[in-house]
């Protein structure tokens, strides 16, 4: 392995094997996207109309999949790396376990065994036991006031279950859709079962109230991403973030993956109409 470059000016380049040589190009190839992202995070900061700020930060977003994007893609083309898994590894959160499974087969099996990659297996596994049509784990966790709840004592309701936390902006937005869908079909069988992935109680306890939850079922362990719960359903920092959820018929059995806005709106009506 060959160094090269000016420590004090943070220039240092790896080179001489190939997961070395395939990162500079990877740096090179992702320069301009990266710089469009900074740009665009720029503008966003600077603006102080909320509207054009609303505008401005969806191109954000966008941006910033094009990136994710565009290592998925580089990750299939250099397979053979142990940049491949690594580029892969975050961002999972949508993929169910035929997803994971499809994104594991796309790693060259003569890569070593690695953090990354080791991370998606784990996780590949988890998923298997929570695959559709699959009755999904139980669990019980307490309630701020030190009230056991358990997950299957819901049975025989149309279950959500919500993984979020009160410093998660994109959780306390989509609060809002999951109040208004919760009111208007918990008459039908809809329920939710919020776990927390907070290690501060006061604020978990203060964003409930804020943000209006109307739902009984509040539960946390209190220890952050360490949640035993968060990884038996497949929840793996670095991998998945929140908001995270997973919707569960009136058997129990998994029929949705991290269906947030209009995605669980369409789902709830194609169980309960409108």
């Amino acid at each position: 392995i060959n160094l090269t470059g000016e420590y004090k000016q943070g220039n240092i380049k790896a080179s001489g094997t190939l997961s070395n040589d395939t990162w500079i190009i990877l740096e090179e190839e992702s320069a301009p996207l990266k710089e469009k992202i900074d740009d665009a995070a720029k503008t966003c900061r600077a603006e102080k109309d909320p509207d054009k700020q609303k505008v401005l930060t969806g191109n954000y977003f966008r941006l910033v999949q094009d990136l994710s994007n565009f290592k998925r893609e580089f990750a299939i083309s250099h397979n053979n790396t142990i940049l491949a898994p690594m580029l892969v590894s975050g961002g999972t959160q949508d993929l169910d376990y035929k997803g994971m499974k499809e994104l594991l087969a796309k790693f060259d099996t003569n890569v070593p065994e690695n953090f990354y990659l080791n991370r998606i297996i784990e996780r590949t596994d988890i998923m298997s036991r929570c695959d559709y049509g699959v009755v999904a784990p139980d669990f019980t966790l307490k309630d701020p006031y030190g009230k056991k709840i358990t997950l299957s004592s819901l049975r025989g309701q149309v279950v959500l279950v919500d993984f979020w936390a009160s410093w998660c902006k994109p959780c306390r937005a989509e609060n809002k859709n999951i109040v208004e869908l919760y009111n208007k079909y918990h008459s039908k069988g809809f329920t939710v079962m919020s776990v927390s992935i907070d290690e501060d109680k006061d604020k978990w306890v203060a964003a409930v109230e804020h943000d209006n939850l109307p739902w009984k079922n509040q539960v946390s362990s209190l220890v952050g991403w360490e949640c035993p719960v968060a990884k038996q359903f497949g929840m793996v920092h670095g991998m998945t973030g929140v908001p995270y959820s997973v919707l569960l018929d009136k058997e129990g059995k998994v029929c949705g993956y991290n269906l947030r806005g209009d995605e669980l709106k369409n789902k709830l009506i194609e169980i309960f109409g409108e």
